[in-house]
């Protein structure tokens, strides 16, 4: 369900919405876990994978949720473990997972199947295009990394990456370096001539997904070990992490804006996390079709796709709680923020009747009468996440307006 509220703040005009659910499809005729989703780089489709028999890939409007196309993988082959689509819309590839990649011309409608790239690798895991399109890497068993190229269907390079599986793999938007993540629970940084450059410790458990940052600095990982981690690409050192869920992680992507980080889990839950520092903004129940399984970030839009276990490819519309910048006025104080348990507000405008606070979504949490010009607020009740504190007269009209933390 939507929800919007709407507040004037002096000339400026903010919005709460919290998420939409826009469309929910079928990514296998007979509800088979689908591994992998993602985007065109327009954000004008969704592509997905499953598992088999049979196993599909499909490709759905982005607005409508509608069918567009439907590859079924031939029975001789088996599941379909990841997706992808080029940066300049002209392939599309998906990697099944005894080591068979298939590439797709995307430029075509529907599209047509160019070739089939045995990678050498007895199971697959995931893939990744590079930002010129010319190649794809792949993450197999045994460790390796391989480096194929798209135009002439040729397996190029491959590396020994990690002791056991690659399970996820990422290319920097600019071209500069790759990252791996195995069952190791290590992720590494290759530079292009294949080069190690930092090994990242710091996870127990699989490693479920790498992204990076638009900007090339930052690296993102999800893991089974319950946890997300954000890590400098310069220095390969963890700059922080956050416990998700009671359970396994299933996979991250950053949006569009790179403002926040979106999880999916085996708790059935869908999690939001600044992408600063990691701090929790909001989590909302996946409740169309088991848990999340694949998750990814519309390029262009609040949009993002989760893959399910019982095959659905489900869309949201996410808009995280305003950042407001003008703070209450000079007068009023409000401290400490973030905070644990409590807040004090001191200095209240002489017209504030009623303080209401919001979550990420919008719903009001908590309503409290102003009496006095100071008060102390008893708020442990609160999960951890981002707020929003409104001040409003005795119409209820509103007056000032406070983005408020609630720390762990």
């Amino acid at each position: 369900m939507k929800r919007i509220v709407l507040l004037f703040l002096g000339a400026t005009f903010y919005s709460l919405q919290g998420q939409n659910l826009q469309w929910v499809a079928e990514a296998n005729p007979i509800s088979l876990q689908t591994n992998g989703v993602g985007y065109s780089a327009d954000g004008s489709k969704v592509v997905s994978g499953t598992n088999c028999h049979p196993a599909n890939v499909r490709l759905f409007d982005t607005g409508s949720g509608t069918l567009l196309w439907d590859y079924e993988v031939p029975s001789s082959l088996f599941c379909v473990m990841g997706v992808g689509i080029s940066s300049n819309g002209k392939y599309l590839a998906a990697i099944e997972e005894f080591g068979n990649l298939l590439i797709f011309d995307y430029s075509t409608n529907p599209p047509d199947s160019i070739t089939a790239i045995n990678i050498g690798s007895p199971y697959a895991f995931s893939l990744a295009f590079s930002p010129d399109s010319k190649k794809l890497i792949v993450g197999g068993s045994g460790g390796k990394m391989i480096i194929c190229d798209v135009v002439n269907g040729k397996v190029l390079n491959t590396i020994n990456a990690h002791a056991s599986w690659v399970t996820t793999v990422a290319y920097d938007p600019n071209g500069d370096f790759i990252v791996t993540g195995g069952n190791d629970s290590r992720i590494n940084i290759w530079d292009t001539t294949r080069t190690l450059l930092h090994t990242l410790t710091g996870h127990i458990a699989y490693i479920t997904k790498v992204v990076i940052s638009a900007d090339g600095k930052k690296i993102y990982s999800s893991s089974k070990d319950k946890t997300i981690k954000k890590w400098d690409v310069e220095s390969g050192s963890l700059e922080t992490s956050r416990v998700v869920s009671p359970d396994e992680v299933n996979a991250l992507d950053v949006s569009a804006n790179q403002h926040y980080i979106v999880t999916t889990s085996n708790d059935n839950l869908i999690s939001l996390f600044n992408s600063a520092d990691l701090s929790p903004i909001n989590s909302f129940p996946n409740d169309t079709a088991g848990a999340g399984i694949s998750i990814a970030c519309s390029p262009v839009s609040n949009q993002i796709v989760v893959g399910t276990l019982l095959g659905r490819v489900v869309a949201y519309s996410l808009t995280p709680l305003v950042s407001v910048s003008e703070p209450f006025n000079q007068k009023t104080k409000i401290f400490p923020n973030p905070f644990v348990t409590s807040l004090r507000l001191e200095g209240l405008d002489d017209k504030a009747s009623k303080l209401k606070i919001f979550d990420w979504t919008g719903r009001e949490v908590h309503s409290f009468e102003i009496s006095e010009s100071a008060m102390g607020l008893d708020l442990r009740h609160l999960s951890a996440g981002t707020y929003l504190m409104t001040l409003y007269d005795e119409k209820e009209r509103p007056l000032q307006s406070q983005k408020i933390i609630k720390a762990e």
